[in-house]
């Protein structure tokens, strides 16, 4: 290698001078620092300018409302850009968009089965397997949410009302003053069997219901607010629920009879038995009876008399004044100033009309003309008025077929059959019949029906009744028993069926809505409690 390396001439080798060696050293150093600085400047331009794009989107859509909240337009000093990574800061002003969507009656998708779940978490639905129909149950329920919550009862689920109802803030069931719904007048109906409200089922929640719950929470050892909350509703319909304490009952002594009326003496002397038999006008003659003797009686001194005594005798007020011969009809009875003693028949004679036309006057031709007092009877014998004819009552309406109307006997076939009758029935929070039900009212209603002597309960207090032979295993289960299911987020009873055979029972489904045949899915077989044979 020594022998092939050039050298200059003289003998002497070739070298690089070292100064030329540190400057391209300095050259290679410089470049390769400008492109280590080159590609750190480029991804700091990146990031630079991909902040300040994200920055000017946020800014346009939040322009109007980021900016219009602040108090003073004072200029902020000029930041800027960062330096570094991106922070977070635009996402504190991002648009924020409601991860639900608006439900309404007709929709069907999953998200209707979680609505439904949260309803029957809260109390607004009896516990069942969830749906995704938005059916009249789910609106109805999502109406009672509404109600409890001061929202306009719409039915429609707002995104609003979803945010509010899966949130930690969400109200539980409650009924409070000056609410209305069948829920109301099943609570009515329900203080009205223990004692404590005494007014009309209306389905009202007024003053007086009011009252009624706070003597039922306050005799019951309960937070005495006057609002039913679901805690209120379950001990309301157990068998723990505390009777208001029945007023010893004063003794009502025997209605003493009435001393039968015995009859007047003047009812003999007087026309009063005649009123009893003859109508009132009847009376005004026997007046003119007497005043007629009295005619004949004033003549017999002036037999002679001319025909100036009879008009004299007209002109006596006597015959006229009609309050005299009432205040003395007592003196009917002595007509003995006649001249003979047929006059003794004139009673007789009153006691008709026709007495007025006897002939015994005809004695005395002159006094004939006195007749004219006689008269007044026509006026006082006005016709009784006419009887007003009654208002025909209206006719009821004439309940479905199938319906209360129907009748049935006792055991196991005809509990079904009530049972089916009801097919098809909408399902109502609190109702017990005989159009429409709630799981346990549908129970309650079919018992009753058939004979079976018991309250009106709820699915837990029927799940616990001892005279019933309980069943533990869905194949010991037979035709005509009741079945008790929980549910995913509970282990307390809340719902109740019964058992047609064959894997099906008959219930009235919340989330489906009406009273239908189900079958057992895996939802009731992991949530089945126990069975109860009544027969």
């Amino acid at each position: 290698m020594e022998q092939n390396r050039p050298r200059l001439p003289g003998g002497r080798k070739k070298t690089v001078p070292m100064l030329v060696r540190i400057v391209c050293a300095v050259i290679l150093s410089a470049v390769l620092v400008g492109t280590g600085l080159f590609l750190l400047l480029r991804d700091h331009a990146k990031n630079m300018f991909r902040s300040a794009n994200a920055a000017s989107e946020y800014l346009t859509a939040e322009e109007s409302s980021v900016f219009a909240e602040q108090p003073s337009p004072v200029p902020a000093p000029a930041t800027p850009f960062p330096t570094s990574e991106p922070t977070a800061t635009p996402d504190q002003n991002r648009i924020s968009v409601s991860a639900y969507a608006t439900l309404q009656l007709g929709d069907d998708n999953s998200a209707v089965s979680a609505l439904q779940q949260q309803m029957m978490d809260l109390g607004y639905m009896d516990v069942d397997e969830p749906g995704t129909l938005y059916n009249e149950s789910t609106k109805n329920a999502v109406m009672l949410f509404q109600r409890a919550n001061d929202m306009p009862m719409t039915g429609v689920a707002s995104a609003a009302l979803q945010e509010l109802l899966f949130s930690a803030e969400a109200q539980e069931y409650r009924i409070k003053l000056n609410d209305d719904g069948p829920d109301v007048k099943s609570i009515q109906r329900q203080l009205s069997n223990l004692g404590y409200y005494t007014d009309r089922v209306t389905g009202y929640y007024g003053p007086r219901t009011e009252e009624a719950v706070l003597r039922f929470q306050a005799k019951n050892d309960m937070s005495a607010d006057g609002q039913i909350t679901r805690d209120d509703w379950d001990l309301l319909y157990s068998d723990d629920a505390v009777p208001i304490a029945p007023s010893t009952p004063e003794p009502t002594p025997e209605p003493t009879p009435r001393p039968t009326a015995t009859p007047r003496p003047s009812a003999k002397t007087t026309p009063r038995p005649s009123a009893k038999t003859t109508p009132k006008p009847t009376a005004t003659p026997k007046p003119t009876a007497k005043a007629t003797p009295k005619v004949t009686a004033t003549p017999k001194p002036t037999a002679k008399a001319t025909a100036k005594t009879t008009p004299n005798v007209t002109a006596t007020p006597k015959p006229t004044a009609v309050p005299q011969a009432t205040e003395a009809p007592t003196v009917t009875d002595a007509p003995v100033v006649t001249e003979a003693p047929v006059a003794t028949e004139a009673p007789v004679a009153a006691d008709t009309p026709q007495a007025t036309d006897t002939p015994e006057p005809t004695d005395t031709p002159k006094p004939t003309a006195t007749p004219k007092p006689t008269d007044t009877p026509k006026p006082t014998a006005t016709p009784k008025p006419t009887a007003t004819p009654k208002p025909t009552a209206t006719p009821k309406p004439t309940p479905k077929p199938g319906s209360d109307n129907a009748s049935y006997g006792s055991g196991v076939s005809e509990f079904l059959r009530c049972a089916q009758d009801q097919l098809g029935d909408p399902y109502i929070l609190g109702d017990e019949g005989p159009n429409s039900f709630d799981c346990s009212g549908l129970v309650y209603y079919c018992l009753t029906k058939c004979g079976v002597s018991v309250g009106r309960r709820n699915a837990y207090t029927y799940s616990n009744y001892d005279r019933w032979q309980r069943i533990d295993t869905v194949d010991g289960l037979q035709r005509g028993d009741l079945l008790f299911f929980k549910s995913d987020s509970s282990e307390k009873v809340n719902h109740t069926a019964i058992y047609l055979g064959g894997s099906r029972f008959i219930h009235a489904s919340a989330s489906k809505g009406e009273v239908l045949i189900s079958s057992f899915s895996s939802y009731w077989y992991r949530n089945f409690v126990c069975g109860r044979r009544v027969w």
